[in-house]
């Protein structure tokens, strides 16, 4: 969407508005490198809908297959209307990496406020997360395996129907030469 004009950009400048913004720091260690990462994205509406449409980021009424480049999708993973912050550390040495992260997910924000047509907090699916992460690099091939424990609170937009959950990742990626 955009403004009508540069006393509305000037008044209501976050309407509407996205970010996404990271930062990462490496440290040299040894043989190898310690890296920190944090990020934080959000996606969700402004104060604006009260008093004047806003549509969902990646999501226009005149733009329907979304926002895209060449033909392909644009937009972030944690989907449209959600907010997420992440720190990461991580050693990466000649033979892998070892790491963790922790993450904060604000699940579809906007599809909760459009539903009920106000934003009621106690609803709000929110998904914290923390876990390690393992990369083994052999030759051609990188193994990688990651577990992540998630606490999901309010599930389904249900209040107090929290759960949680065990995610375990294994993959190996080849490298073609």
């Amino acid at each position: 969407d955009h403004n009508a004009d540069l006393r509305d950009l000037a008044v209501e400048l976050e309407h509407p508005r996205g970010y996404d913004v990271g930062a990462r720091k490496v440290y040299k260690s040894g043989d190898g490198v310690f890296s920190v990462r944090a990020e934080v994205a959000s996606f969700a509406r402004t104060k604006s809908p009260g008093f004047r449409p806003v549509p969902t980021w990646y999501a226009h009424h005149r733009i329907q297959q979304g926002y895209t480049e060449m033909g392909q999708i644009l937009g972030a993973a944690i989907g449209p209307g959600s907010a997420q912050q992440t720190l990461a550390v991580d050693w990466y040495r000649p033979r892998g990496r070892l790491g963790f992260t922790v993450q904060r997910r604000w699940e579809y924000m906007d599809q909760l406020q459009e539903t009920l047509g106000t934003y009621v907090w106690q609803l709000q699916p929110v998904v914290l997360e923390a876990g390690p992460r393992l990369t083994v690099f052999t030759g051609r091939v990188d193994l990688d395996a990651g577990y992540l424990y998630q606490y999901e609170f309010n599930r389904y937009y249900t209040e107090h129907n929290d759960a949680r959950n065990h995610h375990i990742e294994l993959r190996g990626q080849f490298r073609l030469p």
